[in-house]
């Protein structure tokens, strides 16, 4: 299954309908949709960007072709993050635009995903020791960039560092704090946050068994 976020609603693309869509299937607000043609595709995102919906699901057996359908109509870009854990500390976020965030970035040319992660964490918050664990999953949401209409797709790693040296927020990126947040503290920042970082934060903390 593939969530895609539009003004923080999700649109999930899925090849069955299972428990984890329970919340939204068959109820109020949902849109749905069995088409893989460009036009139902193209109809049920707008419904979603444009209606009083709260979530839309396209169930279709090839996810990935309704996947290219949906990138077709916005400017892709690829980027890269952490979720970074540090056994002392806990998780590693950043305050960013009103809203706590995990740090992330763009691919640059040429520049490998686990790499751009790296560079990121370590530009956006000046951690360090980072040592790269496994990759969590990739998250997918959309934005207005001037006249642009961006579908960010978004590779996140966990990331682990035991060095618990001071930590230096990248201003010039809209970067207010960086702090680290123990697991049992976590719900609090939560409340305020992207729902894709709850998606990363969620398969982060299942990887780690906690």
């Amino acid at each position: 299954m593939i969530k895609i976020y539009f003004n923080q609603k999700p649109l999930f693309i899925t090849s069955t309908i299972d428990r984890d869509l329970d919340l939204y299937y068959g109820k109020d607000g949902t849109a749905y949709s069995d088409k893989g043609d460009a036009d139902s595709v193209r109809e049920i995102v707008n419904a979603l960007r444009h209606q009083d919906l709260l979530a839309a699901i396209i169930c279709y057996p090839d996810v990935e072709h309704v996947l290219s359908l949906v990138k077709q109509q916005f400017t892709e870009v690829k980027a890269a993050g952490g979720l970074v854990y540090n056994p002392l500390s806990g998780f590693l976020f950043i305050f960013r635009r009103g809203k706590w965030d995990l740090p992330k970035g763009k691919l640059d040319e040429g520049e490998e995903l686990g790499e751009c992660a790296l560079r990121e964490v370590e530009e956006e918050t000046g951690a360090k020791g980072l040592q790269l664990k496994q990759a969590l999953l990739t998250t997918y949401h959309n934005y207005m960039e001037g006249n642009a209409d961006i579908l960010k797709e978004t590779h996140w790693f966990l990331i682990e560092t035991r060095v618990t040296g001071e930590l230096h927020p990248q201003v010039n990126e809209d970067i207010e704090e960086c702090v680290w947040v123990l697991p049992d503290g976590i719900d609090q920042y939560l409340k305020n946050t992207h729902p894709s970082v709850i998606d990363v934060i969620d398969k982060g903390m299942s990887s780690l068994n906690i």
